[in-house]
Parts: structure tokens; sequence; C-alpha cells
């Protein structure tokens, strides 16, 4: 799913080729349940990046690290605690524009850095984008350039207060990884 605000017009064709729209429009607000959701999306369907949240200080790729090898919806293999605390991938997307969301329902007081790294892919530049939801809100929305494989960007860290009020402040560095499945 992806979240934000969608606006619908219908078009309709018939077998002969006639086209018939209205002025009529709706708009719609995919707004997400969950205290945290982070939303990554990608402008090259070749390329597979992947969202990222860590949790406090923890290094990457590792269990303080939501990702795609161990923040699978089904069966949690990264404890923040459990319950609600404990974050989920809905879908590792390896071959599509996205959406992959990351959601924290209740999470607990400390700080959250939202990361994406460029796993796999042949294209020479790819133009990210994060989008970070605290409580349904569009708290920051954050757009790269990305011009490397195994590239990883630090977008943004989440600051969870103690009493559930939470604050994003953008990081935008980029450092070389060496994991992945450049080619």
């Amino acid at each position: 799913d992806v979240a934000g605000t969608f606006v619908v017009k219908l078009t309709v064709t018939d077998d002969s080729g006639a086209h018939s729209s209205n002025m009529a429009q709706v708009t719609l607000n995919a707004v997400p349940s969950e205290d945290l959701h982070l939303q990554l999306t990608w402008e090259d369907a070749s390329s597979d990046l992947d969202l990222h949240l860590v949790r406090n200080i923890g290094p990457r790729f590792t269990g303080e690290d939501c990702y795609y090898a161990n923040c699978k919806p089904l069966g949690y293999l990264v404890n923040w605690g459990g319950g609600g605390a404990n974050p989920h991938l809905d879908v590792d997307d390896t071959n599509g524009f996205g959406p992959e969301n990351i959601n924290v329902a209740q999470p607990r007081a400390g700080n959250y850095t939202a990361g994406v790294h460029w796993y796999s892919g042949s294209a020479s530049t790819i133009v990210a984008t994060v989008k970070v939801y605290v409580q349904g809100a569009l708290l920051g929305e954050y757009t790269r350039e990305l011009n490397r494989c195994n590239q990883y960007w630090d977008v943004a860290k989440v600051i969870w207060g103690a009493t559930g009020t939470a604050t994003v402040q953008e990081i935008n560095t980029t450092a070389q990884e060496t994991r992945g499945s450049c080619f």
C-alpha cells in the first residue's frame, strides 16, 4: 500500500473508441494506522533498493536493523521489546518501484534511523524517495539521487519521546557498503 493523497478521475471508452469523461473527481487519503510508518519508492524497476530502520545506535545489518533479511511480515526476527514495539517490513520489493514499508505500531522511546541500501541493479543512478509518517501525519519526505550500487543512504532520524511524541531530523549522508548483489 502507498500512503498519501490520490485524486481519481474516470474516463470510459466504448467498443467503437468513443471516450466519455466527466469532471467529477474523488480524492482519497490513505493514512497509515501504525504510529511509525516509513515508505520507500524508487524510479528504476530493474534495481533493488532496500528500506532499513535501525533502532538507537545499533549497527546496520544486525538485530537492531529492520530490513529484508530479518524483519519479515510473518515471524519477527527483530525484537525491540515485543508486541507493538517490534517493527515489520511488509514486502521486499525486488523487481519494482516499491513501495517497501516498515511499520512500528507502538514505538518505544528512543532514536530510529531510516536508511536505504541499493542492493542490486545495473542503472547508473537511481532516484529514491522516503516518506516518514508519525501517527498518520507526514512529517518528512526526502528524495536523493543515488549514484552507485551498494551505496547506503542514511535518510533521517526519528526521535521518539517517552510521551509518544516524535520529531524527524534529516541526516542525508551516504556511504559505500560491501553487501549486495551489484553487477
